[in-house]
């Protein structure tokens, strides 16, 4: 069994190398790439070459896929590999850089999820991406409202609350009440906030802008 092993995880690391960067294959390698970080560090994977895994990753954060650059970026760090500076970075160029909103959410997405416990351990974390959004407009915003969801969708309710008060301190709030609403889905809340965006720029075109700022 050891050497069967040993065989499976350098033909994993072998195929790692020409990750595909089509969604659908991309979230099933976020999933591959946490798998092979649990086995190193279990009883069994103890004698495997973990520097491979490791070598992987470096080569994962240029993948076309912001998925996987995140995910790969999140392992590194959860393993002491990558520094907060290193991350924070990261997670700029992603957010001001990209040409498209969404792929700039999906770097968060993946960093998320696999290194959850980022959102509530590093304050600067959430300083960054609440500053970079701010700097989004309406437009981008909602687009990219969908993949946003995701990204925190792995979290707990515990740790949903967390980071909404984090947040919230952020803007000086002390209560961010109920954080669940049943009247609305989230497909009628998109519909809702697109339907905003239409009415404004209609206003805008008329002259009223001033209307949606009051």
């Amino acid at each position: 069994l050891p050497a069967l092993l040993e065989a499976a995880y350098r033909r994993a690391i072998y195929l790692g190398q020409e990750l595909s960067d089509s969604r659908d294959t991309a979230a099933a390698s976020v999933q591959s790439l946490s798998q092979l970080r649990e086995l190193l560090v279990s009883a069994a994977g103890r004698a495997l070459d973990a520097e491979l895994f490791w070598t992987l990753l470096e080569r994962v954060q240029q993948h076309p896929s912001a998925l996987l650059r995140g995910a790969a970026t999140g392992l590194r760090y959860s393993a002491g590999r990558c520094l907060e500076p290193e991350l924070l970075t990261a997670l700029d160029g992603h957010f001001r850089g990209c040409a498209h909103s969404t792929e700039a959410v999906a770097f968060l997405r993946g960093l998320l999820q696999t290194a959850r416990e980022i959102a509530w351990q590093q304050p600067e974390l959430l300083n960054v991406i609440d500053s970079l959004l701010r700097q989004w407009g309406e437009e981008d915003f909602v687009s990219s409202l969908p993949e946003l969801r995701l990204a925190f969708a792995g979290m707990t309710p515990k740790e949903t609350d967390r980071i909404a008060s984090a947040v919230a301190r952020i803007h000086g709030v002390a209560e961010v009440g109920p954080l669940i609403q049943r009247s609305l889905d989230a497909a009628s809340v998109q519909r809702n906030l697109e339907l905003s965006n239409r009415l404004r720029a209609v206003l805008e075109g008329d002259g009223l802008g001033a209307w949606v700022q009051s």
